[in-house]
């Protein structure tokens, strides 16, 4: 495993751990494209050569960390069809 790899593990277990309310969010490649602004969430997304664009998970990390149905929930995020504010709440 890749040492970015391990440390965010042990990053998501410590935070897990600390009672704090948390999203931890895994997205798949990130790209500089263009945001659509719609993604697909999963606790697994089967990522085999999916991308993202890096606005789109920084909206996804800001709708996050306010939306109750990802409080202490593990995810992960490509390129979808639903608006992300739809996709956040079907988790």
């Amino acid at each position: 495993m890749c040492h970015y790899l391990e440390a965010k593990h042990d990053a998501d277990e410590h935070l897990k751990a600390s009672g704090l309310i948390y999203p931890i969010v895994r997205p798949v490649a990130l790209t500089n494209e263009q945001a659509i602004g719609k993604i697909f969430a999963d606790v697994k997304v089967g990522h085999t050569k999916k991308s993202i664009p890096r606005v789109v998970v920084a909206s996804v990390l800001a709708q996050s960390v306010t939306g109750e149905k990802t409080f202490n929930k593990t995810f992960e995020i490509l390129g979808g069809t639903l608006p992300i504010k739809k996709a956040l709440n079907n988790m």
